[in-house]
Order: C-alpha cells, then structure tokens, then sequence
C-alpha cells in the first residue's frame, strides 16, 4: 500500500511534471493535482500548503522596501512543510 502511494502521489507526478521547465508553473500543477485528489485530507494539506505560499509572497510584495529575513524565512518554511507533509 506504501509503495503503490509512493508511486502514485510522488514518483508518477515527478514523471508527468519534469518536462514542465519552469518551477513556478510545476509548483502551480503539483497544486492543482493535490486539490483535485479524492483524500480530503490531500485536499486540505494542499490548501493550506498554497494559503502559506501565497500569503508569504503577498507579505514580501507589500514590504518590497524589506525583504524577508533569514529570520522570518526560518520561522516560516517549518510551518509550510509540517502542513504540506503527509499526516
């Protein structure tokens, strides 16, 4: 069961996204494939994991005079990953 979600959710999308050469648009897909999954808990993850990206991005375009510290980014990226990771 472990591997047949392996490949399914990470090793079949990897596959179906590498000829994608802009990450920008592969992250945008890889969203668009979680938020169409059957688990409401994939669903949800990802929701949450693009609530994170573009809350960050709108922050930094409102304090374009301030980027973002190295500070702000360590307090952030924990979060990101620990809503967009598997339960």
């Amino acid at each position: 069961m472990l591997a047949t979600w392996e490949r399914e959710a990470t090793d079949d999308i990897i596959g179906q996204l590498s000829p994608v050469g802009d990450p920008t648009e592969r992250l945008r897909l890889v969203m668009i494939a979680a938020m169409n999954d059957e688990d409401p808990q994939a669903r949800h993850r990802a929701r949450l994991a693009y609530s994170a990206y573009l809350g960050w991005f709108e922050l930094s375009r409102a304090q374009a005079h301030s980027p973002p510290s190295s500070r702000d980014r360590a307090a952030i990226e924990p979060a990101i990953s620990a809503r967009s990771s598997p339960c």
